[in-house]
C-alpha cells in the first residue's frame, strides 16, 4: 500500500499549487512575508509544534562552523527552529556560495543538522569540521 504523507508549509509558492492531489498539504499562519512568501512569527511557530515531521528540508544564507547556519531575518530563524526541534531528521540544502557567510539571525549549530546537500566546490575545511559535528555531508 502507499505510504500517506501529509505535507507543512510555511512558504506559499508555486508549490503548493503542484502539490499531488492525493496528498494533504498544510499552510501554516502568520505574517506573510512578501519578498519570500513565507510565513513566520509567533502564530507559524505555534503551527508548527503541532506536527512531527520525519524530514524537514531547510534553506540557509550562511554557513560558519563556529557561529552555525543562519538568515538575514530572527523570525523567519525562529520558524527553523521549530521546524528542526519537530522533525526526526533536519537536511539543509546549499550551494557553496554560503560557505564562509554569517547573517544576522543563526537558526541551528552544526550539532542540530543531520545532514547538509551541497555542491561539489563547499570548501574542504568546513565540509571536514561538519563530519566532526556529526553532520552527513551529502555533495552533489
Amino acid at each position: 500500500s502507499r505510504r500517506r504523507h501529509t505535507r507543512c508549509l510555511s512558504d506559499w509558492s508555486s508549490d503548493v499549487c503542484s502539490s499531488d492531489l492525493g496528498t494533504p498539504v498544510h499552510l501554516l499562519s502568520g505574517r506573510l512575508r512578501a519578498t519570500t512568501l513565507s510565513a513566520l512569527g509567533s502564530r507559524t511557530v505555534a503551527d508548527i509544534a503541532g506536527f512531527r515531521a520525519q524530514i524537514v528540508f531547510l534553506g540557509a544564507n550562511g554557513i560558519d562552523i563556529n557561529l552555525g547556519f543562519t538568515t538575514s531575518d530572527p523570525e523567519e530563524a525562529s520558524v527553523k527552529q521549530a521546524y528542526i526541534a519537530n522533525a526526526q531528521e533536519s537536511i539543509v540544502l546549499a550551494d557553496s556560495t554560503k560557505f564562509g557567510s554569517v547573517f544576522p539571525a543563526a537558526f541551528a549549530l552544526p550539532e542540530k543538522i543531520d545532514r547538509i546537500i551541497t555542491d561539489m566546490q563547499a570548501p574542504q575545511n568546513t565540509i571536514d569540521s561538519l563530519v566532526t559535528h556529526g553532520v552527513e555531508v551529502v555533495l552533489a
